[in-house]
């Protein structure tokens, strides 16, 4: 109980046969105990063990910033008035990131308040804050109330400028979440949610393919109906080579399927020139399947280039049989 831990916290720093480590340690134990249901009294704790302890400033600042982030998800007016109150005696816990984290607590309950305490905390155009509110959406629910006041934030942005830093950071921590969520839960909300073409473009190049893995193909075949082509190239693109490169079998299966078109073609594009140097025949016969051009051309050349280090003689017919030169 409050009245426990107090007494426990009172006696663990005063006690002389532990040493400042020792008592720091435990401290923080209670303290993370404390975070989870209590973050109010965590900070509380965490404050007067800084001006009893020796704690190093990396490690307070830490603790407070993820106690911070904690309290604004839970009540966002309490962890304002904390930095409020502090900020002045202690402006050495309360940096950017500290910052960061406490934006992204509070957009998970309120994101309106989310993107109004940017210019309070000096980050109307900082990337990184926006994105972690993005980010910070989860349920869908979150989804649209970011979306939401996104929007209406950047219909008040002060040039166009400020504007495409807003919704593009939003939108690619809002990405980067769907990501690793996994695109089942995705869908099922952009189904509801009417999203602008500068918006599906500002989702699309958040998804990171890192993280999308067994989705890409997915992921994909959504943006071809939203992108348009001179967009989509370019993250197939960068999504195909990825997949590739970490599962060459699954991406192949997927481009068997995939119909004719802008799409298919970059992803050939991609999937061909990334297993050139691995099996170049097979990247020969991905090669063919492409319209006559100069891109088709140039990639024949490299999988030539490739196919030539490992087998000169396979590499010659493939070379002849199809007008590629030296």
């Amino acid at each position: 109980d409050p009245a426990g831990q107090k007494i426990l916290i009172s006696q663990l720093i005063a006690n002389s046969e532990l040493n400042d480590e020792m008592r720091a340690n435990f401290v923080m134990m209670v303290g993370y105990h404390l975070t989870e249901k209590e973050p109010l009294r965590a900070l509380d704790l965490y404050m007067s063990a800084i001006s009893r302890l020796t704690i190093s400033a990396d490690r307070a600042r830490s603790l407070v910033g993820f106690t911070l982030e904690k309290l604004a998800g839970s009540n966002p007016q309490q962890a304002l008035d904390w930095v409020e109150r502090n900020k002045t005696d202690h402006p050495e816990l309360i940096d950017d990131l500290t910052k960061v984290g406490i934006l992204s607590g509070i957009a998970k309950s309120d994101a309106s308040l989310a993107f109004s305490s940017l210019e309070k905390f000096g980050m109307s155009e900082n990337p990184q804050a926006l994105e972690r509110i993005g980010g910070g959406a989860s349920s869908a629910e979150e989804r649209s109330a970011v979306l939401a006041a996104m929007r209406d934030y950047t219909n008040r942005a002060g040039s166009e400028e400020e504007r495409q830093i807003a919704m593009k950071s939003t939108l690619a921590g809002m990405a980067a979440q769907f990501s690793q969520a996994g695109f089942d839960s995705a869908s099922k909300w952009l189904e509801t949610e009417k999203l602008s073409p500068e918006e599906a473009a500002g989702l699309s190049g958040g998804i990171d393919a890192s993280l999308a893995k067994g989705d890409t193909g997915r992921w994909i075949d959504w943006m071809s109906g939203v992108l348009p082509v001179d967009q989509l190239g370019t993250k197939v693109d960068e999504l195909v080579k990825f997949w590739t490169q970490e599962d060459y079998r699954s991406a192949g299966a997927w481009l068997e399927n995939v119909p004719e078109g802008a799409t298919r073609d970059a992803a050939v594009k991609a999937y061909a020139g990334t297993v050139a140097s691995a099996d170049p025949g097979v990247a020969a016969q991905w090669a063919l399947t492409l319209p006559a051009g100069d891109e088709r051309t140039n990639l024949m050349k490299n999988i030539y280039g490739e196919w030539k280090k490992q087998d000169e003689r396979a590499a010659g017919d493939f070379a002849r049989d199809n007008g590629i030169g030296e």
